[in-house]
Formats: C-alpha cells, structure tokens, sequence
C-alpha cells in the first residue's frame, strides 16, 4: 500500500511521489490504541462489549464513507478497494479491520 503525492514545482512542472507504507502497518494502529484499554477491561468486564459494539460501528461508517465515493462516481458494483482514492482505500480497511476487532471483542465477551 502506498500513498501518492502530486506536487507541482515552481515552473508548473508536475511530479508525483510515491511513500510507502505497510499494509500490517493498520493493525500496529489499532493494538496502540487497543493495549491502555486492556487494564480498563480487566477492572470493568462489561466496559468490553460497550467498546466492541461502538468500534463495529465506528468500522462500519468508515466503510460507508468509503462507499459513498464509489456512489459518487456512479460505481454501484464494486468489490474491494481497487477503484477507490487512496484516502478512501485507508478507510475502507481501517472500517473493515475496526469492525473484525469489534465482532471479536463481542465474541470473547460472549464467551467468557
């Protein structure tokens, strides 16, 4: 995944420039944001399914944004994110990934 910046000099000139970035780099966001609400679940159990259920929500209109675009360009079919902008691309896999660790965490809520 990659992200690409188009910039124009001071002649008009147009470059773009390409910046890497790691796909597992989405996963390294969430367990930072994830691992100083831990301590908060082992004090107040019931405090997990609240957040699971707000991050399936939360995962799930950033998926609609994502979405929206698509609409927006008169694409009603579409699977994955290969027609999408790159902002909208982040997105559409920040959602699905915040929504994956939403129905988790109401799973091991069920569970346990």
């Amino acid at each position: 995944m990659s992200i690409w910046i188009y910039r124009k000099n001071d002649a008009g000139k147009k470059s773009i420039y390409t910046v890497s970035i790691p796909f597992q780099l989405l996963f390294v966001i969430i367990g930072v944001i994830a691992a100083p609400l831990i301590p908060r679940y082992l004090h107040n159990f019931q405090q997990l399914a609240i957040d699971s259920i707000i991050m399936t929500m939360a995962g799930f209109i950033l998926l609609l944004i994502s979405k929206i675009s698509q609409f927006k360009k008169g694409i009603w079919n579409s699977w994955g994110s290969k027609q999408m902008r790159q902002p909208f691309k982040f997105l559409y896999w920040f959602g699905y990934a915040l929504m994956v660790l939403g129905v988790l965490g109401n799973v091991f809520f069920i569970i346990s």
